[in-house]
């Protein structure tokens, strides 16, 4: 958006109370997206606080340095899980060196930084979930103020997973009904189905890592989202 017109919007809500805002686009780092925004900022809009989502591969001193002047309070930082050999599969272009350094970034700039662990992509061993378990367990050692999610994959409709698994002939014939045609899909089965043909792990093996990883902190800071069976 153009930073002028969002500070428009900005100062709008504020006129009803509103100034931390939760800016939910898969990236806030686009380009030099952040220093605009900050550039264009009026003087009384300084106190404005944000959330923003990135990837690892985005955060530098030079990006952090920014986001902390512009007032962002907490970053979702879309990690998933360090073990390379996953991130590969699942065709992310950051390595585990980024996701140390942005982690360490991110929480010495003071800003609350939130980190989803998921369980169950493609390749999930049990050598991996205990290598992205423990690294949570370390990252809420390090930087006690961080925010967890766990979760199980979800092949949600329209994703890569999704689409792998919709173009399995055995996938589809095992599947209650019809992936191609069906409007309410059963998460829970197609996880399952996902474990069951993607993985070397089983369904109650990624469900025990789930709560693991949810039981590292306390409850109010513990989150999942979507199948949380």
């Amino acid at each position: 958006m153009d930073p002028e017109l969002a500070w428009q919007q900005i100062d709008i809500l504020t006129d009803y109370g509103f100034n931390y805002f939760f800016e939910s686009g898969d990236s806030f780092m686009v380009g030099n997206f952040p220093e605009r925004l900050l550039e264009a900022r009026p003087e009384h809009l300084k106190d404005s606080t944000f959330k923003i989502y990135a990837s690892p591969n985005q955060i530098t001193p030079e990006k952090i340095k920014v986001l902390k002047e512009l007032g962002v309070a907490a970053i979702f930082l879309g990690l998933e899980t360090p073990e390379e050999t996953i991130l590969k599969k699942a065709g992310k272009t950051y390595t585990k060196q980024d996701i140390d350094r942005a982690t360490s970034l991110i929480s010495e700039a003071g800003i609350q930084l939130q980190v989803p662990f998921i369980y169950g992509l493609p390749g999930t061993t049990l050598e991996t979930m205990e290598t992205t378990f423990q690294y949570a367990k370390q990252l809420v050692e390090s930087h006690p103020n961080t925010l967890v999610y766990g979760n199980k994959a979800i092949p949600i409709a329209g994703s890569q997973l999704f689409k792998d698994l919709a173009s399995d002939p055995t996938i589809r014939a095992e599947y209650s009904g019809d992936l191609l045609r069906d409007d309410q899909l059963d998460y829970q089965q197609l996880v399952q189905l996902q474990t069951k043909h993607r993985t070397d792990v089983t369904y109650e093996q990624i469900t025990e890592y789930v709560n693991k990883t949810r039981a590292l902190v306390e409850n109010e800071n513990a989150l999942g989202f979507g199948e949380n069976k």
